[in-house]
């Protein structure tokens, strides 16, 4: 099943490399984690093997140019009929009925109506002033209160996540969700306030709600108006739009930052790292996660081992995928060979091994991406270049072959002859086996 992030005009770059950071490690052991854009939403077949439609931080009159109509229409389907979508930021803003932004600012103001209305009222910001597109001058560690009651309460699903009463996330223009409590509590539960109420509308509202979940249909929506899915420690020290101080307040509640995000993406139904699924006779006892169990851990790129039941035929689909690129200046004997979304390096499995390579852009405040890694492709076309079981420890290539010829011998014999699984390739860690065969 897939997890869908939209990318399309609008959104911000760094939310969308923080919140496919932090979706592939919670959630990539069990889910691919795919960026889509308008056109996908409007015309693909994305509902069927879609788990959660996640709309991150931005500029929301985009989302409403491009995704008004048919778009906003599928969507609205999709959750209503069991699935399950997660705005952030400028998406809570976009799934509200109607936004207020910034209404006392003719410069930035946005105020209208919206179509998918999964929060049935007004979402309203920002809470903080100062906020400026495409700057960190807003941006703040602001506390919230946890509604932790609910987010130990997973049933039926059953799980305890140690979540703490209240906890600083990042925010930068976000708004708050406007009288929750005029709605009925089955379909608009909040899951946490914000701790201070902030300069809009004071002494108006006490406390302002910062995350909701909402019923929508057989599905649900979780709308969060601050940024749980940034990662502190990918921030940049150096840049000098940060209040002093934001950031390292960040950094020493990074642990609960992400026990929060586990608990509200299991809250919606999902099952992250660190999630354990009781037995129903548990789910009245308390489990406790060990830290260690929890840590936010993505692991690195394998390359890919090509191999075939004879290496004349393994030798010829290894060089009509060599003839689609070119050779390789920083890695003699390898080719690079680009696709629209990956880049191979090709070569013999003979040959040394090269560095898995990525490009850094420090404006997104990247430690490492995957998906912009150099993928290898070891050719293993003369004898012993099969990798050994110390090399693909999950798979033995030796052994499948050897079985797959008795298999055959035996079809052979009765008459039959299949092709299929003449040839392998194989990798213990890829970024998406979906992206690399669709793309």
């Amino acid at each position: 099943m897939n997890i869908l992030v939209y990318s399309g005009d609008g959104t911000s770059r760094i939310s969308i490399s923080h919140t496919c950071s932090t979706l592939k490690a919670l959630l990539g052991h069990s889910h691919d984690i795919l960026q889509v854009d308008a056109r996908t939403l409007q015309d693909d077949p994305w509902p069927e093997t879609c788990s959660l439609l996640v709309v991150p931080g931005g500029r929301d009159l985009p989302y409403v140019r491009d995704l008004a109509g048919k778009a906003n229409a599928r969507i609205k389907q999709y959750v209503e009929s069991g699935g399950r979508y997660w705005g952030i930021c400028a998406g809570a803003y976009y799934a509200s009925s109607s936004i207020e932004f910034e209404i006392a600012n003719p410069a930035i103001v946005v105020r209208g109506d919206r179509e998918l209305k999964f929060y049935p009222g007004i979402s309203r910001g920002t809470v903080f002033p100062g906020f400026v597109y495409n700057s960190e001058t807003g941006a703040r560690a602001v506390g919230l209160n946890l509604n932790v009651d609910l987010l130990r309460d997973y049933y039926p699903t059953g799980a305890y996540l140690s979540v703490p009463n209240e906890i600083p996330l990042y925010y930068n223009g976000g708004g708050y969700f406007l009288e929750p409590h005029l709605h009925p509590p089955e379909d608009v539960e909040v899951l946490a306030w914000y701790a201070e109420q902030g300069d809009l509308d004071s002494g108006t509202e006490d406390p302002k709600a910062a995350v909701v979940q909402c019923r929508v249909g057989l599905g649900v929506a979780l709308l969060v108006g601050v940024h749980p899915e940034y990662d502190s420690t990918r921030l940049d020290l150096t840049n000098p739009d940060y209040a002093p101080g934001v950031i390292s307040t960040l950094r020493t509640n990074e642990d609960d930052r992400k026990r929060l995000v586990r608990a509200l993406l299991a809250r919606i139904g999902l099952e992250p790292v660190g999630y354990v699924r009781p037995s129903p006779r548990a789910r009245s006892s308390v489990t406790t996660l060990n830290a260690s169990v929890m840590e936010n851990v993505v692991p690195n790129l394998t390359p890919l081992y090509l191999s075939g039941l004879d290496y004349e035929s393994t030798r010829s689909v290894g060089a009509a995928l060599r003839a689609l690129g070119a050779k390789d200046p920083s890695a003699p004997g390898f080719d690079l060979v680009a696709d629209a979304n990956d880049t191979f390096r090709i070569g013999d499995a003979t040959d040394k091994l090269p560095s898995m390579q990525h490009h850094h852009d420090k404006s997104l405040e990247e430690e490492h991406d995957p998906t912009k890694e150099v993928k290898t492709i070891m050719v293993c076309d003369t004898p012993g270049s099969l990798p050994t079981r110390g090399t693909t420890p999950f798979f033995d290539v030796t052994d499948f072959y050897a079985r797959l010829r008795k298999k055959r011998e035996a079809e052979f014999a009765g008459g039959k002859w299949f092709k299929f699984g003449s040839f392998v390739m194989y990798a213990e860690v890829v970024t998406s086996t979906q992206t690399m065969l669709d793309k």
